[in-house]
């Protein structure tokens, strides 16, 4: 791309026409909504992204997050100048008149209405992506965050999360469950310290409990960091994929068609051990 030769007239009509625009009331307008919405927003990402955090509070901070966005969008249509949204215009226009002139130009309610269609179109994604299934998962899985929740928990809690998981038997998910209880229960009468590190290094079992708590551990919560993190990864896949060479794809076809559907052990290690000493690689594969 070539750069663009300094125009002195050019810059001062660039610059003028910025001017012009940012004194105007509409650009107030969806400076103060947007500086609403997506702060509600961003608080409610960057308590999902905590390590440390807890499910017990999500579904009511989901549920104030877009009730804010629903007072930002209702204001957006009112005529009241009382509403938060217009006092905050007008102070705005107060302390920016003492160095500017705000010209109050038609767009205004033009920019209303466009930052009520903005506001509202948040409000569809976030309920479609915290919908009624995903926060009956939530507060599911919250059950399980404290001892004290996990042994107050009945078998039609563990019925409503087995649904969701049809890997699962309710039935041995929560016989495991009665017995893990009763040992903790246990324990904790006979004075142990640390009843779950006690179970733990027992290794007594509970298949069935352990692959549900592998389940809750890995439900997917949807963020921005994790949209573009998968975003990354296909990426890299479909380079991988593009970057194959005609070698390694008809060897690939030969394995696919040549050999039984079921492999040995010992045929995998030497197909990895023949493609890794192939040729010199940034990353060791063996």
């Amino acid at each position: 791309m070539s750069k663009r030769k300094n125009n002195p007239i050019l810059d001062m009509l660039l610059a003028g026409g910025i001017l012009l625009e940012i004194t105007q009331s509409s650009f107030l307008i969806t400076l103060v909504v947007l500086d609403e919405a997506l702060g509600a927003v961003n608080n409610l990402s960057k308590v999902l992204q905590k390590e440390n955090l807890q499910l017990s509070s999500l579904p009511v901070l989901i549920s104030s997050s877009i009730g804010h966005l629903k007072n930002i969008s209702d204001q957006c249509s009112s005529i009241d100048e009382n509403n938060s949204i217009h006092t905050c215009i007008n102070t705005l226009k107060k302390y920016v008149c003492s160095s500017r002139q705000i010209v109050e130009n038609e767009n205004k309610m033009k920019s209303l209405k466009a930052a009520k269609q903005f506001v509202d179109t948040m409000i569809e994604q976030m309920q479609l992506r915290f919908n009624e299934k995903s926060l009956e998962i939530i507060k599911l899985s919250a059950l399980f965050e404290s001892f004290e929740s996990l042994i107050k928990i009945v078998e039609e809690d563990i019925l409503k999360i087995c649904l969701y998981f049809p890997s699962l038997e309710p039935t041995n998910v929560w016989i495991d469950l009665n017995s893990f209880k009763y040992v903790a229960n246990s324990l904790i009468e006979e004075n142990v310290k640390n009843p779950l590190s006690y179970i733990y290094k027992a290794n007594i079992g509970y298949a069935n409990l352990k692959k549900l708590a592998e389940c809750l551990m890995c439900v997917p919560v949807s963020t921005a960091t994790a949209e573009r993190s998968f975003s990354t990864m296909n990426r890299i896949m479909n380079k991988i994929r593009n970057r194959m060479g005609q070698e390694t794809l008809q060897s690939c076809m030969k394995i696919s068609t040549e050999v039984p559907s079921e492999l040995d052990e010992d045929t995998v290690n030497e197909v990895i051990y023949l493609y890794a000493r192939q040729k010199q690689r940034r990353i060791r594969l063996i």
